[in-house]
């Protein structure tokens, strides 16, 4: 192959606006960089359907990432990757690949029926010696792959790979076998080679990619191919998605951008017209401007300069031309209006002035003989004269923003591109910064036609794949556990606390409600006499509440009865936040920055006690939440979290997260679990960081209808109130 071709990769990534829960579809391609080159580009298409979206996303984690880390860590330790059978290093990744995931299947972390799993994952590298590209890959169910083909005849041919490939039927044993075999073949220059998901091939034929593709560059296929999906997506939850692999050519060093190309010859198309279609005096309005006045005021005796070429000759007779039937209308109609004004006088019109003889009749302009197609003419060719100004002002407009938007298009794509490059090599920040830059430019992209409203989506929808991941977003889809109304009318639930199998929710009244979670039933409302539960807390399954008559209450599930605790609170602390731990009650009054503790009896507390000795810097003017796993991490609503052991601030700090933490609610843990939850009050968004501080991932609930106002968690379930309605969900 010669230096100046190079692999072109693009790809369609088009979801439905009808998603489903129970279907993803995604796909990736691996740039490589450095040694890594000599394994080419990791590619490919991984659909699961009828599978939660929360393991469809753990499924195509695992598999990307460690198909790509075993496939290019070979390349790298290789003291001589270039010798490297790249299908032994393929077949070797998947493997590898094959054993995580059936590890964690059979640890019970992630639940996959293979019928559900449709793929095709590849490879593609340019071969250096011919000009051609090395293809392995390996493929199970609806993704579908096309060769298209350049015959002798130069013409070209449709071939579906996958219709005479041999497949491997083995028998089936203990582990679950994902990537069975694999398959290679070469793409020859001038042919390109495509992969797609069922629903693509279905609306897009091969023939009808074959005529597109063959009859355009890949870029302008691709644009072909997203205006037609975007004029037909309809009500399917499919995604359509494909991608295209060609020989190019590769751009040189000191080429000119694309963008850059297209102002150039636009600029040259403009001074080719000016040159040949002089005549056309609408398409060289600037030229012919500059010379009327010198047209109406000709030196006397030369008439035409000796350098006069015959396009300027021409533009003057017609200049001149056009003049003369202009002028001659004007006198005409004057000429006209004064007979007509002097018949109506009884007067003759004046001829001449004193003392000289009348205009002979051959001298006099004739109205009759210009006639009103003369000046319908001069009309006419005035009206093309400006609109043709308009016109041309208005097509240079169009095509300098074209080539405007061509240049934002493709420093997006660049900028997304790089992105991309950097989070494969774990650059986060790098890849945050470029990740940013290009939704900047997205985000001030025109969308008045469809054309460019499919790119605004394509484009968008790129970088918030790549923000999600450096976020750690999770997206998750809860379960509804039970609807909480009164009568008709449904209750704003405000806290949860669980006890065994059941699940205790209330509102901000006296009304609490009992639900199981194993059916779903709902008992209550169970009513407090002691006021309003306004603070909640559980341990060791007993709950707790506090009501607005600062009332301390216990509830017993046995008998659904609420009791009163004896408990002297002294000079009444404000009660932001209780806690119950180790048999002792905490209370936080953040406006006086104190946290209290009370020892416990059988049914009353009592010593009360300051427990926070040495605040040092810490400002809990603000302070919103408090939880207690031995330690103490009290929470503001700005998002900082301060760490106590034994009423002393220890050094604690959490990592930035993207976006910042703002109205924090609450923060939970115990002892029994290793990271911090923080509950955001309006976003929907719970972040967890281990206990060191670290950041772990951000689980958003974007299909809840409102905002989550409390949660609690025990074995990898969060249990959580939003609106008027319990739910559940697995992490």
């Amino acid at each position: 192959m010669e230096l100046n071709h190079d692999i072109g990769i693009e790809e369609i990534y088009l979801p439905s606006d009808n998603r489903k829960d129970t279907y993803s579809c995604e796909d990736f391609i691996i740039y490589p960089e450095g040694k890594e080159k000599h394994g080419g580009y990791l590619l490919g298409i991984i659909e699961l359907r009828a599978t939660p979206i929360a393991e469809s996303e753990k499924v195509l984690q695992i598999l990307i990432n460690t198909l790509k880390d075993n496939y290019y860590e070979q390349i790298g330790a290789s003291p001589e990757p270039e010798r490297l059978n790249l299908e032994t290093v393929f077949e070797y990744a998947l493997q590898k690949t094959n054993n995580a995931l059936t590890e964690l299947v059979q640890l019970g972390h992630i639940k996959i029926a293979l019928e559900n799993l449709h793929y095709l994952v590849a490879v593609a590298k340019p071969n250096l010696r011919n000009r051609e590209i090395d293809f392995v890959f390996a493929q199970q169910g609806l993704i579908q792959a096309y060769l298209l083909h350049k015959t002798k005849q130069n013409n070209y041919k449709i071939i579906n790979i996958l219709d005479n490939a041999p497949r491997l039927h083995e028998e089936r044993v203990d582990k679950l076998k994902i990537f069975s075999s694999t398959l290679s073949g070469v793409i020859n220059f001038h042919d390109a080679l495509y992969f797609c998901s069922e629903i693509f091939s279905n609306y897009i034929p091969a023939h009808k990619v074959n005529k597109i593709l063959s009859a355009n560059d890949l870029p302008a296929a691709i644009d072909y191919f997203k205006t037609l999906v975007n004029n037909v997506r309809g009500n399917s939850h499919l995604t359509y998605c494909a991608i295209f692999i060609k020989l190019e050519e590769k751009r040189v060093a000191n080429e000119q951008p694309v963008s850059q190309k297209s102002i150039n010859q636009l600029i040259a198309t403009q001074e080719n017209t000016g040159k040949f279609l002089a005549p056309n005096f609408a398409l060289n309005i600037r030229n012919t401007l500059l010379k009327i006045s010198q047209v109406f005021r000709p030196t006397p005796g030369k008439l035409y300069g000796p350098k006069s070429s015959g396009q300027q000759i021409f533009l003057i007779l017609l200049i001149r031309r056009l003049g003369a039937l202009s002028l001659a209308a004007i006198t005409a109609i004057g000429t006209t209006l004064s007979s007509r004004i002097a018949r109506l006088s009884g007067h003759r019109p004046l001829a001449t002035n004193a003392g000289q003889q009348p205009v002979p009749a051959k001298k006099q302009i004739n109205f009759r003989r210009i006639g009103k197609p003369a000046l319908s003419i001069v009309i006419l060719l005035v009206l093309i004269l400006v609109s043709s100004i308009f016109w041309i002002r208005h097509r240079e407009a169009i095509k300098i923003e074209q080539a405007a938007y061509t240049i934002q298009i493709n420093s997006a794509k660049d900028l997304i591109n790089n992105a991309q490059a950097s989070l494969i090599y774990k650059d986060e920040t790098q890849s945050l910064t470029l990740a940013k830059q290009a939704d900047e430019i997205i985000k001030y992209l025109p969308q008045a036609t469809k054309d460019q409203k499919a790119n605004f989506t394509d484009l968008s929808e790129q970088v918030s794949v790549i923000m999600n991941k450096l976020r750690h977003v999770e997206k998750i889809i809860p379960q509804a556990l039970a609807t909480i109304t009164n009568g008709d009318k449904p209750i704003t639930l405000d806290q949860v606390q669980k006890s065994g199998d059941r699940l205790f929710v209330n509102a901000r009244d006296n009304a609490l409600f009992d639900i199981n979670i194993k059916n779903q039933e709902v008992k209550g409302p169970i009513l407090s006499a002691g006021g309003d539960l306004y603070q909640s807390s559980s341990y060791e399954g007993k709950l707790f509440y506090l009501t607005n008559q600062n009332k301390l209450q216990t509830y017993n599930i046995d008998n659904r009865e609420f009791s009163d605790l004896s408990i002297d609170w002294g000079n009444a602390p404000n009660l932001t936040a209780v806690e119950v731990y180790n048999g002792a009650l905490y209370i936080l009054d953040a406006p006086s920055q104190k946290i209290y503790r009370w020892k416990s009896g059988e049914t009353e507390f009592s010593g009360r006690s300051e427990w926070l000795k040495e605040k040092a810097d810490a400002d809990l003017s603000q302070a919103t939440d408090f939880c207690i796993d031995g330690n103490m991490y009290v929470t503001t609503t700005g998002g900082s979290v301060y760490k106590f052991f034994t009423g002393k601030k220890q050094a604690f700090s959490l990592a930035p997260v993207e976006p910042s933490l703002g109205q924090v609610k609450k923060i939970y843990t115990t002892a029994e679990l290793t990271q911090l939850f923080i509950l955001e009050g309006s976003s929907k968004r719970l972040v967890v960081y281990n206990k060191d501080g670290s950041l772990v991932s951000q689980y958003l609930f974007e299909t809840l209808e409102n905002p989550i106002t409390d949660f609690m968690i025990e074995s990898r379930t969060i249990y959580f109130v939003s609106g008027n309605k319990v739910y559940q969900a697995n992490y």
